[in-house]
């Protein structure tokens, strides 16, 4: 097996095995040639067999576990794993982890325990889900060693490694006794400290299963990477699901199955590339409309079920996920369901195949280092929503963050860059290292950090960085313990005082920033939805904007100004935005959660501060439609840059764009060429000192160029 295959890979699928015993007849029209001579009309590179599926029966003979009945003794993976390999296609192997209801009904030991001891099924009492901390552990890492020892592939793929639920079972109480004693919480607490220290071990123990099934591998099969599905880092549920830096190690490469809008594929997609062990990551999604698609297009109640299983999505929608992956230089893997009989979809693998005809032109041009001047930090431990306190722990996998959060913040601030094609990374702890890759850094109310943290942002700053931070971020450790004052105060320039009482306040522009703050006002100030940081400014600090609160308490429903709205009325001193300078940076922190506010009034403030206070010009800009993401590659190697342009639209399909600008800044470099890709057709561009612009005549989903360039010193 090649080893890093992944890099070169670009179009995957997956066909999903989910498949029941309970009819004789499934599994029986599978034919493994036909199977392999349609991945060959969907011009696919690498495809995802199932070696499992979540009702935990095995699709091998397996002298570990149960093999599917239906399969009757046929060994599929075999067959279908030599065939692909006699065409140049590389597998890997779906396995599904805790997900298991074969074993959750035949080791009830192992299952998954909810608060009222309760065992844990999901997909409407379909699949039960067993427990990591159970010898069912043991059991996963034998199946894998068997795989290993009987199967020549590419990597295998552990889909569900996280935590479904707060588990209660015997062996969870065990370490939670041994490791901080006593019972278990069973509410959502966040101010106390054993809750807190209990989600820091559920983070470690799933960190601890991922490494037995990810270490069985490289034990048994070197070479074959290995990845572990990334749910636990995606759809805002960070801590409840057990995200962790540590576990982002136990992949090779980082993946999930995303089903978001563009924004939040956009977001999961640029920390994939920066959290994991490789810069490449896999865009997994389905051929067919998953429920919640299908809801918003039909309007009606839908039956307990997933996925729509016949719905294939059109060409134009198989072009733009494809494209919006590869704009990030990654893969994209479409998975869609197989017959119960075992029957394939035709018809999918067709218009996969007319979508990977075109993209795959591009393949050749792909790679280099990113370009982006904002650098989003995030850290998993804050994740969280202190108005969850007092809720059952049964609830704690699904409640969903306010606004507020650092999950929902992080992603309305992406949209806000998107929006102005400014371009951005996320990182994690993982790019300590590496944060003077990005001019600018945004903490979106980064509640916890630790000293590590502190000391990288402090260095940053220091060295002639702009850190923008926003209302807690710092005020606590990641022990949950609240700190008398920001762990970041010499940074901000202010001291912690205390929080308003009211839930509605306002951000009163100085006089003197008409140029950042547009049409608001003293008298029409910034509306926010929620509370301010009462905050201490320090000596030569510069406040750009003051707190204002509504005439009444907005709890007292007795007395008010307004009946439907509450008006400002009450005008202090106390700053609501500020900007202080430590060594050669810059830094902005604001009391409310502003980079969190929804309406394009109040995203333009954020980007305007941004754009007063970076220290020089942002890499690619352009005045086209919000629709339109930006995306700048550095191929050193071969003096160029990739420049992509992604159209991926709310309502699809495209409307094609006409006449977009592009401005790049070419600090140190001189341009040479400009051709568009894969055409090779040439591009004018106009020189202005440091900076080119060109115009894209059109784009319908996706245009990409390379600027040819020479540095000064060459």
């Amino acid at each position: 097996m090649a080893k890093n295959w992944f890099e070169k890979s670009y179009r995957r699928t997956e066909t999903t095995w989910h498949i029941s015993e309970q009819n004789p007849a499934y599994f029986s029209k599978f034919d493994p040639r036909e199977y392999v001579d349609l991945l060959l009309l969907g011009k696919v590179e690498t495809t995802c067999i199932f070696s499992n599926s979540h009702t935990g029966l095995s699709h091998w003979p397996t002298k570990v576990g149960h093999m599917h009945n239906c399969l009757k003794g046929r060994d599929i993976l075999r067959d279908v794993i030599e065939l692909c390999h006699n065409k140049g296609i590389s597998v890997i192997l779906y396995y599904s982890v805790t997900y298991n209801d074969w074993a959750y009904e035949n080791h009830p030991d192992w299952r998954m325990i909810d608060m009222n001891n309760k065992g844990v099924k999901r997909f409407y009492g379909r699949a039960g889900v067993c427990c990591p901390n159970s010898p069912y552990r043991d059991f996963a890492a034998a199946q894998i060693r068997e795989l290993c020892e009987m199967y020549d592939f590419e990597g295998i793929w552990c889909d569900m490694t996280f935590w479904t639920t707060v588990c209660y079972c015997q062996h969870c109480k065990e370490r939670y006794d041994k490791s901080i004693g006593g019972e278990i919480p069973t509410r959502v607490d966040w101010s106390n400290p054993k809750w807190v220290a209990f989600q820091r071990k559920r983070e470690e123990w799933l960190a601890e299963f991922a490494q037995l099934l990810t270490g069985t591998l490289n034990k048994h099969k070197a070479g074959a990477s290995v990845n572990h599905q990334g749910a636990a880092f995606t759809e805002g549920r960070w801590v409840a699901r057990g995200a962790s830096v540590e576990l982002a190690r136990q992949s090779d490469f980082m993946n999930h199955d995303f089903y978001g809008n563009a924004v939040n594929q956009s977001f999961h997609c640029k920390l994939f590339s920066r959290m994991g062990n490789s810069s490449h990551f896999e865009y997994i999604t389905c051929s067919y409309y998953w429920v919640n698609d299908y809801n918003k297009l039909a309007q009606f109640p839908m039956a307990p079920v997933a996925a729509t299983h016949t719905e294939i999505k059109p060409l134009h929608l198989l072009l733009a996920q494809t494209y919006a992956a590869i704009s990030k230089n990654g893969a994209i893997r479409f998975f869609n369901d197989a017959h119960p009989d075992g029957r394939l979809n035709r018809t999918f693998y067709e218009r996969m195949g007319k979508a990977f005809e075109q993209t795959k032109e591009h393949e050749p041009y792909l790679g280099g280092t990113p370009c982006e001047d904002v650098g989003i930090y995030i850290n998993f431990e804050s994740g969280i929503d202190f108005d969850h306190n007092g809720r059952p722990a049964i609830e704690f996998p699904e409640l969903e963050n306010s606004w507020q959060s650092t999950t929902e913040a992080s992603i309305n601030a992406a949209k806000s860059l998107m929006n102005a094609h400014v371009t951005f990374g996320v990182i994690t702890k993982a790019s300590l290292a590496n944060l003077n890759d990005f001019q600018i850094l945004l903490l979106p109310n980064l509640l916890m950090v630790d000293d590590d943290e502190v000391k990288a942002l402090k260095e940053f700053v220091v060295k002639g960085g702009v850190l923008y931070a926003s209302k807690f971020t710092s005020l606590y450790d990641k022990q949950g313990a609240k700190k008398q004052n920001f762990q970041l105060a010499e940074l901000f320039g202010v001291d912690f005082v205390g929080e308003t009482d009211e839930l509605f306040t306002y951000i009163v522009p100085g006089a003197d920033f008409k140029k950042i703050f547009g049409d608001y006002s003293y008298d029409w100030p910034i509306a926010v939805n929620g509370t301010q940081l009462r905050v201490r400014p320090r000596n030569r600090v510069q406040v750009l904007a003051t707190i204002a609160l509504p005439y009444t308490d907005p709890k007292d429903t007795r007395n008010y100004s307004q009946i439907l709205s509450n008006p400002p009325g009450m005008y202090t001193d106390e700053p609501a935005i500020v900007v202080n300078s430590v060594g050669m940076g810059k830094v902005i922190y604001a009391a409310g959660v502003l980079e969190g506010l929804p309406i394009d009034s109040q995203r333009e403030v954020l980007l305007n501060i941004l754009r007063e206070l970076k220290l020089k010009p942002f890499k690619i800009t352009s005045e086209a439609p919000k629709a339109i993401e930006l995306s700048l590659f550095d191929q050193k190697e071969k003096n160029r840059y990739l420049i992509n342009l992604l159209n991926f639209q709310e309502e699809m399909p495209n409307i094609p764009v006409e006449g977009v600008v592009v401005k790049l800044s070419l600090q140190g470099k001189v341009p040479l060429d400009l051709v568009e890709v894969p055409s090779m057709r040439k591009i004018d561009f106009r020189k202005k000192g440091p900076s080119i612009s060109f115009t894209v005549p059109r784009i319908e989903t996706y245009g990409a160029f390379l600027l040819n360039y020479k540095n000064v010193n060459q």
